[in-house]
């Protein structure tokens, strides 16, 4: 295999990483929420975890978590480098690690009562040693992660400065405050003025939607015919 062939190689394994990545969080609010089949509000996308999409929430993230743990940026073992790493524990942790159910069915109104869901054993075990619960560990994880997520999109917007394309820089920085903003905006809008249970769900679905488009707006680039650009945004 020639020099040029294993850049080439090495560049579609980043376009197709970042495609997959990208896809998974624009479309993953869509089909947990579409998948719970569940008669009460999905007041998150991590509830679903109790629902009949849980193996897709989970096996989401952790395909995620698996993407990001192997993306390595561009300049070697740099901060997009670690951050990418610390993103990928995040992503696993609050894939298992679920939250609280908030169910709010009323049988005596709907016919339906709440169900009641018991946690792994396992995690019965390490939240138990920890001294904490499953809650706490999610949130925990899941805060980080999406700051993450975010200094990610600027260091996309940075490189594809450096690299002469300023259009490509604008969209990703947008897309990173839109990012901070929406889910600001929409927790206010959902939570304070349409008083509904559900603004965290609407506020992770944003951040992901917005995540997945920069990640597969990263993807969809050509490289230059030298291959100077290989892994680029």
């Amino acid at each position: 295999m020639t020099k040029t062939d294993a850049l080439q190689s090495r560049q579609i394994n980043h376009k197709t990483m970042r495609q997959i990545v990208g896809g998974i969080a624009l479309f993953l609010a869509f089909f947990t929420y579409w998948l719970s089949d569940v008669y009460w509000p999905v007041n998150s996308i991590s509830a679903t975890y109790w629902t009949n999409s849980g193996d897709l929430f989970v096996g989401s993230l952790i395909v995620v978590g698996f993407f990001l743990a192997a993306y390595n940026g561009k300049h070697g073992r740099d901060l997009e480098y670690y951050i990418s790493k610390v993103a990928a524990v995040l992503a696993v942790f609050v894939a298992l690690f679920p939250t609280d159910i908030e169910c709010t069915a009323d049988q005596v109104t709907t016919g339906q009562a709440c169900p009641v869901f018991a946690p792994s054993t396992w995690i019965d075990a390490i939240t138990g040693f920890l001294g904490t619960s499953a809650d706490v560990i999610h949130y925990v994880a899941a805060i980080p992660l999406f700051i993450c997520l975010v200094v990610l999109l600027w260091f996309f917007s940075k490189r594809a400065k450096e690299k002469g394309h300023p259009g490509r820089a604008l969209a990703y920085r947008i897309l990173a405050i839109a990012m901070i903003a929406g889910m600001a905006i929409i927790y206010g809008i959902v939570h304070f003025w349409l008083v509904r249970s559900d603004a965290i769900f609407w506020v992770e679905g944003w951040a992901l939607m917005t995540f997945g488009i920069a990640w597969l707006l990263a993807g969809s680039y050509t490289s230059d015919p030298e291959l100077s650009s290989v892994g680029s945004t």
